[in-house]
Order: C-alpha cells, then sequence, then structure tokens
C-alpha cells in the first residue's frame, strides 16, 4: 500500500510559490486584482508554521506555533484588526528567539542529558569561541551555542558507542563548524532564519559500520557547516 506523502515545509514553500505565480499571471490578464489577494500574504507564514507543527519532534512544534503566531500578528495588522509598529515587534521577535531558545534546554534536562564532557559537549559562547577536540570513544552528542561567535569541533578522533547521536546547535550571528569521521553519516535537521546548514561531508561506504549524527538547532544570521 502506498504511503501519503507528507506535508512538509519544503512542499508547503513550493506550493506558495506556484500559487504566486499564478496570481501574477493572472493579474497580468487583468483577471483579478494580485495587490488585494497579496494583503493576505501572511497567511503563507502561517502555513509553512502549521507544516512545521505537523513535523515529529518538540522543537519543531515550538518554532511551528511561532511562526503560526507571528503569522497571524502580520495578517491583523495588515486588515487594520490591530495597529502594530517596529518598535513594537522587535521585541516580541526577542521573546520568540528566547522561548525557542529555553524550550531547547528544558527539554535537554528532560531527556537526562549528561553535563559537559569529552562524550557530551555542553558549550556556549558569547563575543568570542575557541576549538573543541574530543576523542571520546562513546560520544553521545552534545549542546552548543554561539551568539556572535563560533566554534570549530573536531570529532573525527571520536566514535559512539551507539548506533546515532544528535548535537544541537544554535548559531545566532555567529558559526559552528563540525568535523566529523568519514565513517558517521549526518543528518541536518536545523532551522534556518536568515541563515544556513551545510553538509560538505563525504558519503562512507556501504559496506562499513555507520554510524549516525544528527544536527539540530537554529541557524539565525549565522550558519553551520559540518565537513569530514
Amino acid at each position: 500500500m502506498r504511503e501519503k506523502p507528507a506535508i512538509t515545509p519544503g512542499l508547503v514553500f513550493g506550493l506558495l510559490i506556484v500559487a504566486v505565480g499564478t496570481i501574477l499571471f493572472l493579474d497580468r490578464q487583468e483577471l483579478i486584482d494580485a495587490h488585494q489577494i497579496f494583503r493576505f500574504w501572511p497567511l503563507a507564514v502561517i502555513g509553512l508554521g502549521m507544516a512545521r507543527l505537523l513535523q515529529p519532534g518538540h522543537s519543531e512544534r515550538v518554532q511551528g506555533a511561532i511562526l503560526m503566531f507571528v503569522g497571524a500578528l502580520l495578517q491583523l495588522h495588515i486588515l487594520g484588526v490591530l495597529h502594530l509598529r517596529f518598535r513594537e515587534l522587535w521585541p516580541l521577535a526577542l521573546i520568540a528567539l528566547g522561548g525557542l531558545l529555553a524550550w531547547q534546554a528544558i527539554e535537554a534536562q528532560r531527556n537526562g542529558r549528561p553535563g559537559n564532557s569529552a562524550s557530551f559537549l555542553n558549550r556556549w559562547t558569547a563575543f568570542g569561541g575557541g576549538e573543541i577536540v574530543s576523542d571520546a570513544k562513546d560520544f553521545q552528542g552534545g549542546d552548543l551555542f554561539a551568539l556572535f561567535g563560533g566554534y570549530s569541533v573536531d570529532l573525527r578522533g571520536a566514535s559512539m558507542a551507539g548506533p546515532s547521536a544528535t548535537i544541537h546547535v544554535n548559531a545566532v550571528f555567529g558559526g559552528v563548524e563540525l568535523r566529523v569521521p568519514e565513517t558517521w553519516s549526518v543528518s541536518l535537521r536545523g532551522q534556518p532564519i536568515f541563515g544556513g546548514y551545510s553538509d560538505t561531508t563525504r558519503h562512507p561506504r556501504a559496506d562499513g559500520e555507520t554510524k549516525h549524527l544528527i544536527v539540530t538547532g537554529l541557524a539565525m544570521f549565522g550558519g553551520v557547516e559540518v565537513k569530514n
């Protein structure tokens, strides 16, 4: 039996691009007024948030709820129900960002993650940075936060006791570079906001023992790069 296609942010974003193109085409044909329709553009933000809300994982659901809340505020502002100014909006952005980071920290404690060690990296930096090297034989992941700074993390000498490990990387106006062993496969599941994630690792051979590193978190006006 064929599985139903998953509703993902990428799918929603692609459909939104098709919708925008269709509206512009019909406007050029003078069949509709695109200006009136584009007054409802915050509904696209709400749609992306809804798609994120349907993803597995608490972090994805929190991000989806934030997007839906922001989209609703913008739509009410455009329709004249609310009268918001920039000086009133940017504190809300700070509240949303702080709430997301706090939620991730709470989830880390709830899941019983260990403290900072060679096996589990728990580091943060602001207006600075540094290099982290781990050769742990039971690497379990970590939590990294870089604000106006960055980290260079070398895990090429490390190995996992289990089949996979998750490392949460939050880069805000900063960057984090991860170097992993060639026997590790990598999955990027972070949320970019005016930032990006990059995986330039060589794929491990299928005949060898492959460990899986999952990279999650937030890249806001910053970047996260994984290489080997």
